[in-house]
C-alpha cells in the first residue's frame, strides 16, 4: 500500500508560509524586547532608592561612624 503524493506547494503557498513564519518571529522578538524593557524598568525602580539613600546628607553623615564600628564600638566591652 502506498501513500498518495502530497501536491507540491505553489509559489504563492510558499510565500504565505514564509510570511507566517516571519510574522511569528517578529512577534517573538517584540515580546522579548518588551520583556527587556520591563527588566530595565525594574532595575531602575530598585536602584533608584540606593542612589537616593547615598545622596541623603543625613545618611552620608552617618557613614564615617558606621565605618568605624558605629555606636557599639565605644571602647566598652
Amino acid at each position: 500500500m502506498s501513500f498518495p503524493e502530497a501536491p507540491a506547494q505553489t509559489d504563492t503557498e510558499k510565500i504565505l508560509a514564509s510570511n507566517e513564519e516571519t510574522q511569528r518571529l517578529v512577534r517573538l522578538q517584540t515580546e522579548a524586547i518588551n520583556n527587556l524593557g520591563a527588566n530595565v524598568q525594574w532595575i531602575i525602580d530598585n536602584v533608584k532608592g540606593i542612589f537616593e539613600m547615598f545622596s541623603n546628607p543625613q545618611f552620608m553623615s552617618m557613614i564615617p561612624n558606621m565605618m568605624q564600628g558605629g555606636p557599639a564600638n565605644d571602647g566598652e566591652h
